[in-house]
């Protein structure tokens, strides 16, 4: 009922900014040289990662690995620190994969933010719109039966499993097995459920299974009654496992 609701966004923001990965500025220095100079060493980097922000080639990194790990990622980077470009260099890999990628945004956000990244590195990004899925949810399926590789732009608008856009991306996900990169910079509105509805696009439900031996669904639900009840809440296990968070500061 919402008049017994609690409103702690901005408490789990406080928490998830605790989070946030830090690095002394010789960690972020080395691995920015490192970033700079790898064409020596490994394969060639593709145009758009030379053009990251150091924190932005962190997030791109520890993506990279939770989507080769666990079939997907979420990046919570604060609002305007580019998720946008991240994004596009992950999905630059997965096309050398040769896996088919969409995007998925509201219309304002594909308009504008996405319009003129893809503008700016020259990479043309096969899209659908939030509002679409919700309108026409059938429509993922006949415009986009073989994406599988999925960006999430304010994932946020995928936290209530019960609406249409929800069903068909989730039923696309099972279906395709695509690999899902989530970016939003609210991944909690009212509940930590949220949260969980938008890492159950895509993770199994023993995905957390040796941390707690319990499925994420019923470790979801305790932190949430633990959280409702004022008492003391740890989640750096499953944040450090599936979310993505770096800030601009060395």
């Amino acid at each position: 009922r919402w008049e017994n609701s609690t409103d702690f966004k901005e408490e789990f923001l406080d928490y998830l900014r605790n989070y946030v990965t830090t690095h002394s500025p010789y960690d972020v220095i080395a691995k920015a040289l490192y970033e700079t100079y790898k064409t020596s060493l490994e394969a060639p980097q593709n145009i758009t990662l030379r053009s990251l922000y150091h924190h932005q080639i962190l997030s791109y990194r520890d993506a990279s690995e939770k989507l080769e790990k666990y079939g997907g990622a979420l990046i919570a980077d604060s609002t305007g620190l580019g998720k946008s470009r991240t994004c596009i260099s992950l999905a630059l890999d997965a096309i050398k994969n040769e896996r088919k990628v969409l995007l998925i945004a509201p219309k304002s956000i594909l308009d504008t933010t996405w319009m003129e990244e893809m503008k700016k590195t020259g990479v043309l990004l096969d899209s659908i719109s939030t509002e679409m899925l919700s309108i026409d949810p059938d429509r993922l399926e006949r415009d986009h039966p073989d994406a599988n590789f999925l960006i999430i732009d304010e994932a946020h608008y995928f936290r209530r499993p019960t609406t249409n856009r929800y069903i068909a991306l989730r039923d696309h996900i099972l279906k395709t097995n695509a690999q899902v990169v989530l970016a939003t910079a609210t991944p909690v509105n009212n509940s930590l459920m949220d949260l969980y509805h938008q890492l159950a696009l895509y993770l199994n439900e023993d995905c957390i299974e040796d941390l707690y031996g319990q499925t994420l669904a019923g470790y979801f639900a305790a932190s949430q009654k633990r959280w409702l009840n004022s008492q003391k809440l740890d989640m750096e296990d499953v944040l450090q496992r599936f979310v993505t968070r770096h800030s601009r500061e060395l």
